[in-house]
């Protein structure tokens, strides 16, 4: 069975916010050394900088998904509301669609909100969306499991600085 730092290491490499960060990085920041005292003092710091890590990619995964959401937004109101793009979009919309029973004028026919947001599933941009969106989750989740482990670490050092109290 592997250690939860020999996991770390095997994981995949993830960026946030522009700079990359591999497993084995990463399994190097929370694996013990010898020295208790050492430990205790990186480990606090670790703690902190794996907490600002967390952070920045939780950040990183709003800022995609709020870019998403502007981007089918924009898409879906165009679309349902301008005749001229749904018809450049390939929709068939009746510009002039005729009068009702009573002789009144119908409102242009134009695609519904669930017609434009299949039609957006289709666009290259959808794929590239949620491409992104998956890798900075995947990354809020790396961050997450190796700040937990660096928080094991006071754990860890415990039992190291016991076991060298009582071998001495």
């Amino acid at each position: 069975m592997k250690t939860i730092v020999e996991q770390i290491a095997d994981l995949d490499p993830i960026s946030i916010e522009g700079k990359e960060y591999t497993g084995s990085y990463l399994a190097m920041l929370v694996s013990l050394r010898e020295s208790p005292e050492e430990e205790a003092q990186r480990t606090i710091q670790l703690i902190a900088e794996m907490g600002r890590l967390h952070a920045a990619a939780q950040r990183s995964l709003r800022n995609a998904e709020t870019e998403y959401r502007i981007w089918r937004d924009d898409i879906v109101l165009g679309m349902t509301n301008d005749i001229e793009r749904a018809v450049e979009a390939g929709f068939s919309c009746s510009v002039d669609p005729g009068v009702d029973s009573r002789g009144k004028p119908k409102p242009a026919k134009l695609p519904s909100i669930a017609q434009t947001e299949a039609f957006l599933r289709g666009l290259p941009e959808y794929e590239d969306y949620n491409k992104m969106i998956a890798e900075r989750e995947e990354a809020v989740a790396t961050i997450l499991a190796v700040y937990e482990a660096a928080k094991q670490r006071t754990w860890a050092s415990r039992i190291i600085s016991d076991y060298h109290h009582d071998h001495k």
